[in-house]
């Protein structure tokens, strides 16, 4: 018999744990719930938590559902709690400003520094504005100079240091580099610079600029933040963000942005 009819009673045990969960699986595959699924079986198993997870239970057994079924069912449940816990546990808020009793308040670049230290293989900075001095990337551009390995790329948008509205692109996006080298970069290894360039167009209703505030370490890390890459953002303003280490969704971001590359839909600032 189908056990669809009972997923949604038998959802009550998302509310329990996982060692209860994986510890009924075993009691339902192998042990005294094998054969029989009674109140007292359930209860020597599971102990308190019997009035919330013997009805659902026992409602499946008792419509031809077999234990094994319900102990795939159990294992499942239990890779969906801890799942989801671990991404709790690796996601963090990043909050930077005044402080405000019993909430940790720590600036922006602190936090892009120490990603940058984690960073083996691949570090991608995207901001709308970049204008900050040399400390801030001075240990990455150190790193990027000694380990040849290491890629680092910059996404931006360069249309507000445009003297007028008629100025060249080109023109816009070289002066761009030409600041960053003298000013925010002590390596002499450039990284790799990106902008979007639809701010340029000449349909108003096609222009578009590079907003995203985004660092993406490896597939292992990635800041989202509001600051933008300016000594006021990352140091004084109050600005919000969110640290996540789900490798998952850090993949699905960096795919995003190299996609972005790869199609031309930015374009290198040589």
């Amino acid at each position: 018999m189908s056990t669809e009819s009972h997923d949604s009673s038998l959802e009550v045990l998302l509310t329990s744990t996982p060692r209860v969960l994986d510890t009924l699986a075993v009691a339902l595959r192998e042990g005294p719930l094998r054969q029989s699924v009674t109140r007292g079986l359930v209860e020597n198993v599971v102990g308190a938590e019997v009035s919330r997870i013997y009805p659902p239970l026992a409602a499946a057994f008792s419509a031809g559902c077999p234990t094994g079924v319900l102990a795939d069912m159990c294992e499942a449940f239990a890779r969906v709690l801890k799942s989801k816990a671990l991404q709790r546990d690796s996601t963090d808020l990043v909050l930077s400003g005044p402080d405000v009793p019993g909430v940790h308040v720590v600036d922006t670049a602190t936090v892009a520094r120490s990603l940058f230290r984690e960073a083996r293989s691949d570090v991608i900075v995207c901001s709308y504005v970049i204008f900050l001095d040399e400390e801030f990337f001075a240990e990455l551009a150190q790193r990027h100079d000694s380990d040849l390995t290491l890629r680092v790329r910059l996404i931006v948008d360069v249309t507000h240091g445009r003297h007028d509205e008629t100025e060249p692109m080109a023109l816009a996006a070289n002066r761009f580099r030409q600041r960053f080298i003298e000013m925010c970069w002590v390596g002499e290894r450039v990284p790799e610079l990106y902008h979007d360039p639809r701010g340029f167009s000449e349909k108003p209703e096609t222009r578009g600029v590079m907003h995203a505030k985004v660092i993406i370490i490896d597939e292992a890390a990635a800041l989202v933040t509001s600051a933008n890459f300016t000594a006021a953002a990352q140091r004084r303003n109050i600005e919000a963000g969110v640290l996540f280490r789900d490798r998952h969704q850090v993949k699905r971001l960096r795919t995003y942005f190299e996609g972005l590359i790869a199609r031309r839909e930015v374009l290198v600032i040589s």
